[in-house]
């Protein structure tokens, strides 16, 4: 689902490929042999520097940039409530969202290549660009007997879709080649906002025995007490936590902290 679109200003990016003399490719892209983004020595990560004699450099050719919610992540700490009463707990915590991305880019230049990214974003469409965000949140819920509840984040992520574009110019002989993709990072735009969900699930029948299964598995992790098992909500078993009879608490757009 896309949220919003943005085209880009292309108008330095371009001023700097023509200094670089790859005007013409910067207008016809389709032109440009694709290379993958390991070829491209880690000291050149950087951005277009030199003039049409020598240089090298990487530009951003974006095509169109969009927001859409991310995959449900979940959130902190869940709680599962195994006695025969109702409790009130505190669950939620905190998760780093980080850039994810489908470019073939070793780990070695993956820092220099975001560079990259975040310098594009600036000069494209006039805002600035985190590699990562960590979102907190913390909410007391009475949860029933037999029931698990946690906390569930729906990031607005960023998505760029377009090419990028190597130029490496020295003494007159010149080599050009792109690779496309896009990159994912979270971040809001004007009145979006991310979105918390308290999340509630029946445990399903025979459950009783996986969860006691994860607190010996990993005891580190797991608080347990009088019928009450606490752990991170990470370590929900995807199957029954799927298939069990979830339901919508609340739902509420929080800003970020």
């Amino acid at each position: 689902m896309t949220l919003l679109e943005r085209e880009p200003d292309l108008t330095e990016l371009r001023n700097a490929m023509y200094r670089l003399g790859f005007g013409s490719h910067f207008d016809f892209p389709e032109r440009i042999p694709v290379i993958l983004p390991r070829e491209v020595p880690d000291s050149h990560w950087v951005d277009p520097v030199g003039d049409s004699g020598v240089g090298y450099g990487v530009a951003g050719r974006w095509e169109v940039m969009s927001y859409r919610f991310g995959p449900a992540t979940r959130l902190g700490r869940a709680v599962c409530n195994e006695t025969s009463n109702p409790i009130e707990r505190q669950i939620g915590g905190e998760e780093t969202i980080g850039t994810s991305h489908t470019f073939e880019i070793s780990s070695t230049v993956e820092a220099g290549f975001f560079d990259i990214v975040k310098a594009s974003v600036t000069t494209s469409f006039s805002m600035t660009w985190s590699k990562e965000t960590t979102f907190k949140d913390y909410l007391t819920v009475t949860i029933p007997p037999g029931y698990c509840s946690w906390l569930e984040l729906a990031p607005v992520m960023r998505r760029l879709d377009g090419d990028f574009i190597y130029m490496r110019r020295i003494f007159g002989q010149a080599f050009i080649g792109k690779f496309s993709g896009e990159v994912d990072a979270p971040g809001v735009e004007g009145d979006l906002s991310d979105v918390i969900r308290v999340r509630e699930a029946l445990i399903p029948g025979q459950a009783d025995e996986a969860l006691r299964e994860l607190a010996e598995q990993r005891p580190r992790w797991v608080e347990e007490q009088d019928g009450v098992l606490t752990f991170p909500a990470t370590l929900l078993p995807e199957k029954w936590s799927r298939d069990a009879d979830t339901r919508d608490v609340t739902a509420q757009a929080r800003p970020r902290p």
